[in-house]
């Protein structure tokens, strides 16, 4: 009704926007608003049971698999193996006197290195552990550096260009002292024992003696690197002590505005969507990083606001009524209870827009961070159902359960007005009579 509060638009808006004009008040006749949303007459408690025993279910399941898996972990909750596992990247340096190409031949392209069509490259030369070392790799894992690095050698005057291949492998190969390989190399129309057990060792004998036959040892350099992924590491009990003491800012400036039952309901509500949340990635065992925890608490922080949505409305209502007695548990129930109803409109348009935009995110978004809106995603199906089936009802039963606390009043003792002091002495005591000692 927003758009018609101009007595002007009562009758174009209508039907521009394809509305029931019965649904809209007249101004003009000072008529009161009836209509309050599609879910006005909706009660969402009905579900109370059903979505209290599945949150109940995965609370208790993400506490039983969080000790499990914390004891086995050394504290570590998450399965982090995807994103924690080695990777080796094959790193192939070469000398060249060109500042353009490459001016060693056998060496100075790509294909040099990898071809998909054919099995004279590098790397189909060369096997570890009974495989080519192209089969653990693709085209598009291979690059050449674009600009060189410029060296000048100041015992010859030269100036020499650093160029590197750089060949993601798909597994892990144990680089070490102390590792050892079966590795062979291509050479007389076989595969051959390569010359070291090492290596860094046998890739770079056999490029200098069958790639760059007769070149300078100095012009080549061959590297297998361990890459070990260094993830951000947000601890879990830090961020639950954040969260807790912001929690409890909250739950006080709730029960201030709104009553200590729904303050209390809104609160351990936004702690529970955030736990179930974290509680889904580790008793599923999906492989993501730590750093879902943030996504968590962001679902924790939007429970707390979706909440308002209800509270604020049973506010207005209860404002807005002439009902005489207007605090009875149950005429404060009704209210609470119209609010949910009248505020689900908005609050799932909302929550389906946030939805939106995480997933949006999640697909395309950072590969490192698309965990994050995924446990939003998660965050936001738990708070919808909990603000929407189990806000009301578990914040009537404790407000009966709050209303059956009585304290008894402090006893103090009067002091007695009205009686005259009594002399402890033997003298006898004045007696006075109103109207004779006036005077």
């Amino acid at each position: 009704g927003l758009l018609c509060n101009d007595s002007s638009m009562q009758t174009s808006f209508p039907k521009q926007l394809n509305l029931d004009p019965k649904k809209i008040p007249d101004l003009l006749k000072e008529e009161k608003q009836t209509y309050f949303g599609p879910y006005e007459k909706k009660d969402f408690s009905k579900s109370k049971k059903w979505t209290g025993a599945v949150l109940g279910a995965v609370v208790a399941a993400g506490i039983a698999t969080m000790i499990v898996f914390g004891i086995q972990n050394d504290g570590n909750v998450y399965n982090t193996q995807a994103y924690t596992q080695k990777s080796t990247v094959l790193r192939i340096d070469v000398r060249s006197t060109s500042g353009d190409i490459i001016s060693l031949e056998g060496i100075s392209s790509v294909d040099d290195v990898y071809s998909e069509e054919g099995n004279q490259d590098l790397l189909h030369r060369v096997q570890v552990d009974g495989k080519a070392l192209a089969e653990l790799t693709s085209a598009s894992q291979v690059s050449l550096s674009e600009k060189p690095l410029s060296v000048y050698d100041a015992s010859n005057e030269t100036t020499y260009y650093w160029y590197y291949y750089s060949i993601k492998l798909s597994s892990y190969l144990e680089n070490e002292p102390d590792s050892v390989h079966d590795i062979k190399v291509y050479s007389g129309g076989k595969f051959v024992p390569a010359s070291s057990d090492s290596l860094d060792e046998a890739l770079q004998n056999y490029m200098t003696d069958s790639f760059l036959p007769g070149a300078d040892e100095n012009n080549l350099s061959v590297r297998f690197a361990t890459v070990s992924p260094e993830l951000g590491q947000p601890y879990l009990d830090r961020l639950c002590l954040a969260l807790g003491v912001a929690l409890a800012v909250d739950l006080v400036y709730l029960c201030i505005r709104f009553r200590p039952s729904r303050g209390i309901s809104a609160t351990l509500g936004a702690a529970t969507v955030g736990y179930c949340a974290i509680a889904f990635f580790v008793f599923t065992r999906i492989s993501v990083t730590p750093l879902v925890t943030l996504g968590a608490l962001a679902g924790s922080l939007l429970a707390l606001i979706f909440a308002l949505f209800a509270l604020n409305k049973e506010k207005e209502i209860y404002k807005e009524s002439r009902e005489k007695e207007k605090d009875t548990y149950e005429f404060r129930s009704e209210c609470l209870k119209k609010g949910v109803s009248r505020s689900a409109a908005p609050f799932l348009l909302s929550a389906i827009l946030s939805a939106y935009g995480a997933i949006a995110f999640f697909g395309f978004g950072p590969r490192p961070f698309m965990m994050i809106y995924l446990a939003l995603v998660m965050g936001l199906a738990f708070l919808t159902a909990y603000d929407l089936s189990l806000l009301c009802p578990f914040s009537l039963f404790l407000a009966k359960l709050l209303g059956k606390i009585r304290f008894a009043p402090i006893k103090r003792k009067k002091p007695k007005k009205g009686l005259a002091m009594k002399k402890k002495g033997g003298e006898p005591e004045e007696a006075i009579f109103i109207g004779i000692n006036d005077y």
